[in-house]
């Protein structure tokens, strides 16, 4: 017989995503790119309670470094909150990568 059921997952949720970076990039100039991105998502989307976070380089290698990014969600968001972090980000490199051809 069950006696007590506790749902641990009211909480808040972390979403979490690292995104990799040549190290020919400078790193200011893509925390930067990534902290304007993320603004933005946060203008964009009421769900993103609040701005996710560039926490900076979570590991580095000869070629390359990876940025983290999170931001406290509701649990039932966590994959959509992920996906836009992606998505803006990678929105913003091609920007910069557009107006860089482009000069």
């Amino acid at each position: 017989m069950i006696a007590n059921v506790t749902n641990y997952s009211i909480g808040t949720a972390l979403a979490v995503v690292d995104l990799p970076f040549s190290n020919t990039k400078k790193l200011e100039d893509s925390i930067e790119l990534l902290k304007k991105a993320m603004l933005q998502l946060k203008e964009k989307h009421e769900e993103i309670e609040q701005v996710p976070n560039v926490l900076g380089i979570q590991s580095l290698t000869a070629s390359e470094y990876v940025l983290r990014i999170a931001v406290g969600c509701q649990p039932d968001d966590r994959s959509k909150a992920e996906h836009l972090i992606q998505m803006y980000a990678k929105e913003a490199l091609e920007q910069e990568e557009t107006v860089r051809i482009g000069n």
